[in-house]
């Protein structure tokens, strides 16, 4: 789920014919910004900001919502069983290519990704 202004500025794709939109009137004519319009509207429903831009996480965390990286989804996914683990090494892969994100970052993700590969092997 998004809002029109993401979509908007995102493009089309074929992924996107999948995202619900979600328009709240009152939100949207309140002339904001995406980001903020983005960031109410999660506050509205109690969903987590999924997203990249580390402006807009700041802006979830400041606003006490959940807030995930594309990394930590692909940990859920795995965690999930929804994606094997050749799946996950492909997107890390290309996800290591694309991403701004520090060692740091990496490194947490790896070991949140052991945890869930020791735990499903256990299961």
């Amino acid at each position: 789920m998004t809002i029109p202004g993401v979509v908007k500025e995102f493009g089309t794709s074929a992924e996107l014919e999948r995202v619900e939109l979600i328009e709240i009137k009152e939100i949207i004519t309140k002339k904001k910004d995406t980001d903020q319009s983005l960031i109410e509207t999660a506050k509205h429903f109690q969903q987590p900001i999924i997203s990249e831009d580390k402006k807009m996480l700041k802006q979830a965390k400041r606003s006490s919502l959940p807030f995930f990286n594309t990394l930590m989804i692909m940990n859920f996914l795995i965690y999930k069983k929804v994606i094997n683990q050749a799946d996950y090494i492909a997107a890390l892969d290309l996800l290591q290519d694309e991403a701004y994100y520090n060692a740091f970052i990496f490194e947490y993700g790896k070991m949140v990704y052991e945890r869930i590969t020791e735990k499903n092997r256990k299961d």
